[in-house]
């Protein structure tokens, strides 16, 4: 007996794809300006994945950041990279870089160096609601700390060739949701 296969299954029944577009900077300092030093060893992917419907499939998440300056931030953001490399098989970092602008302190008229992220696009942290976002997106939602406490990246990851990668003795306070 042959059945005829439907050619458009009703909206509802179809799985549909997602993308999701993180930027790295202002997910950061929302995150740390919402509850400081806490949730930095985050599972981007699985965050990502937490918000789908059970209709919805990740296909992937685009992380935008640029490399930060600082020597001590620097090291901590290289392996926070290595680590979402290893661990998050959907995810692609896109690094942008930083346009360095010359600065006048309003008090005593000194100028100085300053430095502002470019080529990073699309954000809603904690407490970073973007009102223009807003008005043209389909829909928002806030990170709630639950999520950020669920979706801590491990411990110890272990990469593709063996190695492992440690989370920072700084952020150590915060304990991982699940261990490898």
């Amino acid at each position: 007996m042959l059945h005829e296969v439907q050619r458009n299954p009703r909206k509802a029944d179809r799985i549909q794809r997602a993308m999701v577009y993180i930027d790295g900077y202002n997910l950061y300092y929302g995150l740390r300006d919402a509850y400081g030093g806490r949730y930095k060893w985050l599972d981007l992917q699985s965050l990502s994945r937490s918000f789908l419907k059970s209709n919805m499939e990740l296909v992937g998440v685009k992380y935008f950041t640029a490399i930060t300056k600082a020597s001590n931030s620097h090291k901590r953001q290289a392996i926070y990279l290595k680590a979402l490399e290893a661990y998050c098989d959907k995810l692609d970092i896109i690094l942008g870089r930083f346009l360095s602008k010359i600065k006048r302190c309003r008090t005593c008229g000194a100028e100085y160096p300053s430095y502002e992220e470019k080529k990073t696009i699309v954000a809603h942290p904690p407490r970073r609601k973007s009102e223009e976002l807003c008005r043209i997106a389909s829909g928002w939602f806030p990170i709630s700390e639950q999520k950020l406490k669920r979706n801590q990246l491990p411990k110890s990851i272990r990469t593709g060739s063996g190695g492992r990668i440690i989370r920072p003795d700084d952020w150590e306070h915060v304990s991982a949701s699940r261990q490898d």
